[in-house]
This record gives structure tokens, C-alpha cells and sequence, in this order.
């Protein structure tokens, strides 16, 4: 039987409050902070950045050719190896997007072979 979930705010000032609770209700307790955790991720997720928000920087994606110039590799070299990486994205037989942080992490690494 629960009789009341202590609630975060309650935890975090008084966390010794937690060595009375039974067991099945710190496990109640636990399923209710990650459900917390994620809607917190999911709120901040959505987050439009602001000044006092800069939230995550959006993933830039460019096409064959600028990726072509930053590995300074051919367009064939790219379209042969591009479903070997996680960074690139095969929009269709002609067209790729690359993800710039992720090729140029993969360059910093020297990853090159291949």
C-alpha cells in the first residue's frame, strides 16, 4: 500500500526521509523521478533558444560537394563509403546531407581509412 510518495523537493532537503519509506514505495518514488527527468528532457528539448536559453546548437547538415571540400576527398569516394558512417545521410542515389560536426569529429580522430 502507498501512502504518499515523497515528493522531489522533499527529497532533496530531507533525503534521510527516504530510510523510512518501504521498499516498494522508494520504488514508486524512483519511477515517478524518471518520468520527471523525462519530461524535463522533453520540455527543454522543445525549448525555442533564447538569450537566456541557448539550449542546444542545431546540427548542420551540408550537402555532397561542401563535404567533398572539408575531407578533401571526390564525390565518389563520399558516395561509395556513405552508408559505412553515421554521419552521413543517403537522401536518395544522387544526393547526400553530412553532418559537419560528425565528419569533422570523424577527421579529428584520423579515421580516415576506408
Amino acid at each position: 500500500m502507498i501512502t504518499r510518495l515523497l515528493s522531489l523537493d522533499e527529497i532533496l532537503r530531507h533525503p534521510e526521509m527516504l530510510a523510512h519509506q518501504p521498499p516498494h514505495e522508494i520504488k514508486e518514488t524512483r519511477i515517478a523521478c524518471s518520468a520527471a527527468l523525462a519530461a524535463l528532457n522533453a520540455a527543454e528539448a522543445d525549448a525555442e533558444p533564447t538569450a537566456g536559453n541557448p539550449g542546444v546548437p542545431a546540427e548542420e547538415w551540408i550537402d555532397a560537394d561542401e563535404a567533398c571540400a572539408l575531407l578533401h576527398f571526390n564525390r565518389r569516394w563520399l558516395f561509395q563509403r556513405a552508408d559505412r558512417y553515421p554521419w552521413v545521410k543517403r537522401l536518395s542515389r544522387k544526393r547526400l546531407l553530412v553532418n559537419k560536426a560528425g565528419a569533422l569529429l570523424w577527421l579529428k580522430v584520423g579515421k580516415r581509412r576506408g
